[in-house]
């Protein structure tokens, strides 16, 4: 039997220290570039530790991976 789950392109973002305004600042330009489609782009919290984020970015296309590695990576 396949797996008919996509393989996702992802890419790592860490808020270090965590500030809730940065992060929502930071998702509403995401949105604003790649748009709400969970279908296209979603993300998942990796990790919270010591005040440091870790949102892992999962990309169904990896062109969209990388212009958004391009823009967001930090």
């Amino acid at each position: 039997m396949s797996d008919l789950s996509p393989n996702f392109t992802q890419v790592k973002i860490e808020f270090s220290p965590y500030n809730h305004n940065t992060v929502q600042s930071f998702l509403r330009g995401v949105y604003s570039d790649f748009g709400h489609n969970r279908n296209r782009w979603h993300y998942t919290v990796n990790s919270y530790v010591d005040d440091s984020w870790t949102l892992d970015f999962k990309f169904v296309h990896p062109h969209d991976a990388i212009m958004f590695s391009l823009k967001y990576s930090r």
